[in-house]
């Protein structure tokens, strides 16, 4: 009993003052010492047991909390103890720690009390990883993580974490320790996570997580996944958790979370930091296919303007508006781009560049052929006709513009100009027919002509000679004119070097006059008769090829300008994207990506622009944007996710590219599948003992979705669940499809199957087998338990009150008064382990009902009632006052304490307490007590036994006796004389003990016990002298005996044969005759007791 109490009180220190340093449990090695923990604010106690083959460590709550993560702790035993009576705490090392694999699934069973009892609420499976940590104390323990969804426990919920069958497998706390070495420890460690959300491949930095606890901040280390551990060694307080996300994302908000709630989130998610915007120029036209670049990060405007670029640093930016061909390029300095996922900011308006378009047409005559070398002009640019009539004038400034003749043959009446509206596609088709100019009637002629005559003299000529030198003959040579003209030659080839058949060059120049000439069969040409100035060389190149950049040639008289070769690349086949039909069944997700050909390079950029409905007759209807569940995903993947009541058919929807093209993909809607065949429904397997109730979680379902497979998703809403008749006499099932198991308390322990069937919403239905275990009755309902009743007490006065029912418990049966109910001034409290209820009554007041909980091994309970009446002045217990006595016996041996006083007939009695003897009894009706000590009682304490009295009126009082075992030392009555002389009956080895005896002469031996103290003659007469003397008797008891010895005056005269001092001492030893057994016959029987008393007085 000691031991018990020494406990009790380290535990009282424990919770009362934080942790003590004092052993729990049996005083033992010092290795067992235990600093005993304070449970965290609404835990009250973890344990670790055997639970009829299944392996449990379990936690016991008394408030509302949120669990979050569990860290299990419990010491071990070591493995192969030297001493089995002094098991010793498992060393690192030790194979204990090894049994428990690493990371295993177990059970997590989630108990409430329901009317008082025990019932399971849910299940959860959770994957434990185990580990090695320190106690309080600094031992060795085995530590057991697991992570739970945030479950909620209330007061009086226990969680049991479950391994069926491994109960004498997995190890026990030290010295079957059960709470003692188990201590459970909640949200103080998990993983949480952070997810970074990348809009494209491109690599980002890793995120950093800081936590911080009291202003200490520590930095876990990410894993591949960015999962990061808390680890915060406390189990009160609060903590911050804040990402540091990579450059380029926001940051998310912190989190406070509360350790003994837990109840926050503590995974983040991380988006990009984003800026978008609207493009415009100035006059309010979205301005298209601008690049956009902050930070280093770039978009593209699409056609209404708008641009959003991603992953773009916080802080003050410069934006980057690079040129179009319509508007100009621009820097916009300042922008502030804050640290979070959207920033929408408005952009000055862009200055457009001036505009420029071709005009191109053809001058004919009245016969519609072709006039050439007629000048056209407009925009201040001029170009003149070919043979064809066709002319072309480059860099026509837009808007509206004047296009005319200017100068044509004289024949020709100049045709009137034509105002055009030119854009940067160019005009074409700006005819001019011309007119011939009328020719001009002859005036008639006013003059008369004189006739000839019509003879003539004959005429006679004769030669005349020549007087004239002849002169030398000279040749004169006409000078050759300078160069008018140049050339440009060179070569194009292939990337082979190879010629490109059918490639023309053409030389352009200022004025917008082209020369052309035919490529070679080897590549070479030539371009000859060119005015001097500048040109532009240009390539016109075959079908299936990709023109070169043109040249620039400044062509001089004379000269002639050789470029570098043309290369002329094959051009790369476009990309093309083609879409299969797309079957989907109502209910499902499918998903189809293109078959891509030609440039596989290139980056898709698709947009949904619409869906339609085709009806069976052909006409269709165009969905509405919030009712499309068809879309096409950027880089044209389709996603079909047809709701369960889509109409079945064919769907078609379109969308766009970058470059503006439609693409349209045909999607058709099947059947549906139905539920019944998607859904693979489990029911939690739950044990449940015979005779009990108990619950099981909500049944999960497997759901298969087109290609893709859902695991651990609820059964879906409007689902109806329907148990087999055959098991519906206990077996029940409510809405949400959570089963109740009732077995009787008869049935045999084992697995059964439960066929249960599923209607879902589509009215598809299918039957599945859940499976209970069922399992022994608990002892809460085999174990009769109760209190004795009508009993009253005195105001002010104590009571015990017994237990009844089962005189054996169960192991491990323990009872605990519910706080939760007032007493109204009464003080309870119940033996944890026999249930015997100690009630102290108040000195006013009522009567009073206590609530007893027992606790039993295999987490079932009970609660009892004990009922106690407050006595009036009137109770027989008021009128009558039984005692006992004191009472004694040797060790070994049983004493007799008779009842003093007088009680009413109907009286009984019953030990309430034996005083830590474990053989005590009462007689029921007379109350007469037999005590029997045990042979190692203590010598000369006292065992205070407690009797309750019963009355008649129930009235009751309590009243004690005091048994003690008797020493050798107590036992003994030392002789006293008044001589100075005097045997002392002492053992052998008795010595006198220091005192004061001036004037007297003290001799004591040891051997005979004979004592003697002569006074000297300065100690008057009748002086008395205290002599002590210190012995140990036989059983080890010590003892001082003080002999008063008296100083006697000095003898006148010799005393004579049968004086009175010889009958003095006669009568001394015939006293002590007949203390032995009287006189005659019986001195004859107890000779050598009468010797030894003889001897005693000098004879």
């Amino acid at each position: 009993m000691r031991t018990k109490r020494i406990t009790a009180v380290a535990t009282v220190l424990a919770l009362a003052g934080g942790a003590a340093e004092i052993p729990l449990g049996p005083v033992g090695s010092v290795a067992h010492a235990q600093v005993a923990p304070i449970p965290q604010d609404g835990v009250r106690f973890g344990q670790v047991r055997n639970d009829r083959g299944t392996w449990r460590a379990e936690i016991f709550f008394d408030k509302t909390m949120v669990v979050s993560t569990v860290a299990h702790d419990f010491v071990p035993p070591e493995t192969n103890p030297e001493n089995p009576r002094d098991v010793q705490v498992a060393e690192i090392g030790d194979p204990v720690f090894d049994i428990i694999p690493q990371s295993s699934t177990f059970t997590v069973e989630h108990y409430e009390q329901v009317n008082r009892r025990q019932q399971l609420k849910d299940t959860y499976e959770v994957v434990v990883t185990t580990s090695i940590s320190k106690s309080t104390s600094g031992h060795n323990a085995i530590r057991l993580s697991y992570e739970l969804p945030d479950v909620v426990v209330k007061q009086h919920d226990r969680l049991s974490l479950a391994a069926p069958g491994k109960g004498s497998v997995y190890p026990m706390p030290l010295d079957g320790g059960s709470s003692r070495y188990s201590m459970p420890y909640l949200n103080t460690e998990y993983l949480g996570h952070v997810r970074v959300h990348n809009p494209d491949s491109k690599p980002v930095g890793k995120p950093k997580v800081l936590v911080t606890k009291d202003g200490a901040t520590t930095e876990p280390e990410l894993g591949a996944d960015n999962s990061f551990p808390v680890a915060l060694g406390t189990t009160v307080g609060e903590y911050t958790i804040e990402v540091v996300p990579p450059e380029g994302f926001a940051t998310p908000a912190k989190k406070t979370i509360d350790v003994a709630s837990g109840a926050v989130d503590r995974d983040f998610d991380v988006y990009p930091i984003t800026v978008s915007g609207t493009l415009l120029d100035a006059s309010e036209t979205p301005v298209q296919g601008a690049t956009v670049a902050i930070a280093g990060r770039t978009a593209t405007t699409d056609q209404n303007g708008k641009f959003t670029v991603v992953k773009v640093p916080a802080g003050t930016r410069d934006v980057f508006i690079g040129g179009t061909p319509t508007t100009k390029a621009r820097t916009v300095r300042g922008v502030v781009v804050s640290d979070q996922r959207d920033n929408t900011i408005e952009l000055p308006r862009i200055d457009t560049k001036p505009q420029f378009g071709d005009v191109s047409g053809r001058v004919f005559d009245p016969d519609g052929n072709g006039v050439a070398d007629v000048k056209v002009t407009a925009g201040g640019k001029t170009s003149t006709t070919g043979a064809d009539g066709m002319y072309s004038i480059v860099d026509v400034p837009t808007g509206e513009t004047t296009i005319e003749v200017i100068a044509a043959s004289s024949k020709y009446v100049r045709p009137t100009p034509r105002k055009e509206n030119v854009t940067v596609s160019g005009v074409s088709d700006v005819d001019f027919p011309l007119e011939l100019k009328p020719t001009p009637t002859p005036k008639p002629s006013t003059t008369t002509l004189k006739p000839r005559p019509t003879t003539s003299k004959p005429t006679t000529t004769a030669p005349k000679p020549t007087t004239a030198k002849p002169k030398p003959s000279t040749t004169t040579t006409t000078p050759k004119p300078a160069p008018t003209v140049g050339s440009v030659a060179g070569k194009v080839t292939d990337p082979a070097g190879k010629a490109v058949p059918g490639a023309t060059v053409t030389a352009r120049g200022a004025n917008g006059k082209e020369f052309t000439v035919q490529v070679a069969k080897d590549g070479t040409f030539r371009l000859n008769n060119l005015p001097p100035g500048n040109y532009t060389v240009t390539v016109d190149v075959p079908t299936g090829h990709v023109a070169p950049p043109p040249a620039d040639a400044k062509v001089k008289a004379g000269q002639t300008v050789r470029l570098p070769g043309f290369v002329v690349k094959p051009e790369k086949p476009k990309a093309r994207f083609d879409w299969d039909r797309l079957v989907v069944k109502p209910g499902e997700t499918q998903v189809i990506a293109p078959k891509r050909s030609g440039d596989t390079t290139f980056v898709p950029s698709f947009r949904t622009t619409g869906v339609t409905q085709v009806s069976p007759d052909g006409t269709t209807t165009q969905l509405p944007a919030e009712d499309r569940w068809i879309s096409v995903e950027k880089d044209g993947t389709v996603v079909a996710r047809p709701p369960r009541d889509a109409a079945p058919g064919e769907y078609r929807v379109k969308a766009k590219d970058a470059a503006g093209q439609t693409h349209t993909i045909t999607v058709e809607v099947a059947q549906p599948v139905p539920m019944a065949k998607q859904h693979e429904v489990r029911f939690p397997l739950i044990p449940v003992p015979a005779g009990a109730t108990r619950q099981a979680g909500r049944p999960r379902a497997t759901v298969t979705d087109g290609p893709f497979v859902y695991q651990d998703r609820r059964v879906p809403e409007g689902a109806r669940f329907d148990v087999d008749p055959a098991f519906a006499s206990w077996v029940r099932v409510d809405d949400n499809g959570r089963l109740t198991f009732t077995p009787p308390r008869d049935a045999k322990p084992g697995i059964r199957t439960i066929p249960v069937k599923v209607t879902f919403p589509d009215n598809s239905f299918r039957t599945y087998n859940a499976e209970v275990e069922v399992g022994d009755p608990l002892f809460a309902r085999t174990t009769d338990l109760g209190y004795e009743d009508g009993l009253s007490v005195q105001p002010g006065h104590g009571l015990t009150v017994l237990r009844t029912g089962a005189s054996v418990l169960p192991e491990g049966t323990t009872f605990e008064v519910d706080r939760s109910e007032p007493l109204d001034g009464w003080v309870a409290l119940v033996n944890e382990t026999s249930g015997d209820l100690r009630l102290f009554a108040p000195k006013q007041g009522g009567d009073v009902q206590v609530p007893v909980i027992a606790y039993f091994a295999d987490g079932s309970s009970t609660k009892l009632t004990a009922s106690v009446r407050l006595s009036t002045s009137s109770a027989l217990s008021t009128k009558h006052s039984p005692s006992y006595a004191d009472g004694s016996a040797a060790p070994g041996e049983t004493a007799t304490v008779g009842l003093t006083g007088t009680v009413p007939a109907g009286t009984t009695f019953v030990v309430v307490d034996g005083g830590g003897l474990g053989n005590v009894g009462v007689d029921k009706r007379n109350g007469s007590l037999k005590i029997q000590l045990p042979p190692d009682a203590p010598r000369d304490t006292p065992y205070t036994v407690t009797v309750r009295v019963r009355y008649a009126d129930g009235s009751t009082e309590e009243i004690t006796s005091r048994v003690t075992a008797v020493s050798d030392a107590a036992r003994f009555t030392p002789q006293n004389s008044g001589s100075t002389s005097v045997r002392t009956g002492l053992p052998r080895g008795a010595k006198l003990a220091d005192f004061d005896h001036a004037g007297w002469d003290v001799a004591y031996d040891s051997a005979t016990g004979e004592l003697t103290a002569t006074p000297d003659s300065s100690v008057p007469a009748g002086t008395v002298l205290k002599v002590p003397v210190k012995a140990t008797f036989p059983d080890g008891s010590t003892k001082i005996v003080e002999y008063p010895l008296t100083a006697a005056a000095p003898p006148e005269t010799k005393p004579q044969q049968g004086s009175s001092e010889s009958a003095g001492w006669i009568a001394v030893v015939l006293g002590a005759l007949a203390a032995i057994a009287g006189i005659g016959y019986a001195v004859f029987l107890n000779q050598d007791a009468v010797r030894a008393q003889l001897k005693q007085f000098g004879f």
